[in-house]
């Protein structure tokens, strides 16, 4: 079982690597743009002049943030050693807890609690600079686990990684005493950008009339499928992210296939971000001829982004822009921009354009991964938009291809902040075709144009992004997909 140290400690070291990342880009800033005035003064004659002056201002602000620096430091050691021996006062012992930690129940009203709301901001950071905690190792990665959805104590823990205790966790759910029923299949939730698995249960109170209510809990009630959530940091590219998944899937199988009465069907079910990382887990598992493949008969995308997310796309554009301005005003917005993790900037290229993983980039890509390690380049080329992720062939993202089995049936559902269009008026019907989800425009969840691909598309009208992975109108659309078998699905129409 994996160890991690103690997150309230993570949270302070990681505030203090954030200092020292802040006051390091300040300094840079401060000397590109001196650097733009001097070579300005030197075409008009000056430039003596202005390199004394120049170095002047680099001794002052070297001797302030020296003053910043110093404090960081000594409050962080401080603090090192306070949480060490206020430990041992506390008799709690060494700082480290593993994996099987209690997580926040499946309900919509987890955020009520403390550990709820931790969980929350757990998964916004691991979605704005997980790449960046995964790089270092940190304790406030989440890394990628698998979570029961099932009612009882089982739920409140991550299923253990290696393969033994994994399968003794499976057999329990599938043959213990609190087994509900025999299972016909196995449902894999994956949820989306900067949130956890949590995401699934959004909602329920005002959806269903009851908190404890998710898709996964309704599957295996009704259709008998084992829900298992995946628990993941969405900030990792998506191609590390659908590695891992693959990598999982595959532990999985193996698990289930030393059970007797183990489930013989597969399911998988990914909002936004989460159909993204399900495909490219599907598309390496069929390089691999993967022994679960067999067994997979739906993948359900809700709100994905198959053609790239336009927020994103403006994002990189403009910190583009900004890095290009030599005034701090417009470069240090554009190196923080430049922050954000691959697992964002990837939601640019739904269409499988060649994207970057979690190694060393070109562009704005440094800036990200440099950060937690105060490692950021010349903010000159803090972010070359667009073409720096399209550029880096590292590792390809493996979308430029929709992997397709021929016994795999798919779902592409596409949410709407307006109602139906032709109830709404003509401004409503631009808005609901463009906007979309909100997130999500109605073509890119529904891949629409997409050459030579079979699937079944619906529209949810009046849900909007974050309503998605758990509205009664979407789960209605889903069951019924999931409920009938290949046969009995009409057979869908190719984009023409």
């Amino acid at each position: 079982m994996p160890t991690r140290t103690d997150p309230a400690n993570d949270l302070r070291k990681l505030l203090h690597e954030a200092i020292r990342g802040v006051t390091d880009l300040v300094e840079r800033s401060h000397d590109q743009v001196a650097g733009h005035v001097v070579q300005a003064a030197s075409a008009l004659g000056a430039g003596p002049q202005a390199e004394a002056i120049d170095t002047l201002r680099r001794a002052i602000t070297a001797a302030s943030l020296l003053g910043v620096r110093g404090v960081n430091a000594t409050v962080e050691v401080l603090g090192d050693a306070g949480f060490v021996t206020l430990r041992q006062l506390l008799g709690l012992g060494p700082a480290e807890r593993d994996a099987s930690r209690a997580l926040p129940p499946l309900r919509s009203d987890a955020l009520a609690r403390p550990e709820g709301l931790a969980d929350a901001a757990l998964g916004v950071l691991n979605g704005a600079f997980g790449d960046g905690l995964a790089q270092r190792g940190h304790g406030l990665d989440l890394g990628m686990h698998l979570r029961l959805g099932v009612d009882g104590p089982a739920s409140a823990t991550l299923l253990p990684s290696d393969a033994d205790s994994l399968q003794q966790a499976l057999r329990a759910a599938l043959c213990g005493e609190e087994a509900a029923g025999p299972k016909a299949g196995v449902v894999v939730l994956v949820h989306g950008l900067a949130i956890t698995e949590w995401g699934f249960c959004f909602g329920a109170a005002e959806h269903w009339g009851d908190p404890a209510v998710h898709f996964g809990a309704l599957l295996e009630r009704e259709q008998g499928l084992l829900p298992v959530y995946l628990r993941y940091n969405s900030g990792r590219a998506i191609a590390d992210n659908g590695a891992a998944l693959a990598e999982r899937l595959d532990a999985l199988h193996e698990a289930l296939s030393a059970i007797d009465r183990r489930p013989s069907r597969l399911c998988l079910i990914g909002h936004s971000m989460g159909g993204l990382v399900v495909r490219d887990a599907l598309a390496r598992a069929i390089e691999a001829k993967a022994a679960w493949l067999p067994a997979l008969d739906a993948v359900a995308c809700l709100g994905s982004p198959h053609h790239g997310a336009p927020l994103e796309r403006i994002v990189a554009a403009l910190t583009s822009t900004l890095s290009r301005i030599p005034l701090p005003g417009a470069a240090i917005p554009a190196a923080l921009l430049s922050l954000r993790s691959a697992g964002i900037r990837d939601l640019a290229h739904g269409d499988g354009a060649r994207l970057h993983a979690a190694t060393p980039r070109d562009g704005d890509a440094d800036v990200a991964d440099g950060w937690l390690a105060g490692e950021v380049d010349d903010l000159d080329d803090a972010d070359e938009g667009l073409e720096a992720n399209a550029e880096a062939k590292d590792r390809p993202w493996r979308q430029h291809r929709w992997p397709e089995l021929p016994h795999t049936r798919w779902l592409l559902i596409a949410g709407t902040m307006t109602p139906a269009a032709e109830q709404a008026p003509t401004a409503a019907r631009v808005s609901h075709s463009v906007l979309g989800d909100g997130m999500v425009s109605i073509r890119s969840a529904r891949a629409e144009g997409w050459p030579d691909i079979a699937v079944e598309r619906h529209t949810a009208p009046g849900v909007n992004h974050a309503q998605l992975p758990n509205h009664p109108a979407v789960y209605e659309i889903l069951s019924r997909f999931l409920a009938s078998d290949a046969s009995a699905v009409a057979e869908p129409k190719k984009p023409t």
